[in-house]
């Protein structure tokens, strides 16, 4: 399993990847949309939720390769 510091790492990494400068835009949105409220910030979710957001964005990831 990995810790938390990895876990908001590799969603970092993928987020810059996939979105750039507009990544910490998009990560307050998906954020507030994981926990239905106006959070915003990384620790406001669970490591859970932090992989749920890896997993989807991966899949976008893929998508846009194919």
């Amino acid at each position: 399993m990995l810790e938390r510091f990895e876990l908001v790492s590799a969603l970092n990494a993928l987020g810059n990847e996939l979105y750039g400068s507009q990544w910490p835009v998009v990560l307050a949105h998906n954020i507030k949309r994981l926990t239905n409220s106006e959070q915003s910030d990384i620790g406001d979710i669970d490591d859970s939720q932090i992989r749920t957001l890896i997993v989807g964005m991966r899949k976008l990831k893929a998508m846009r390769r194919d």
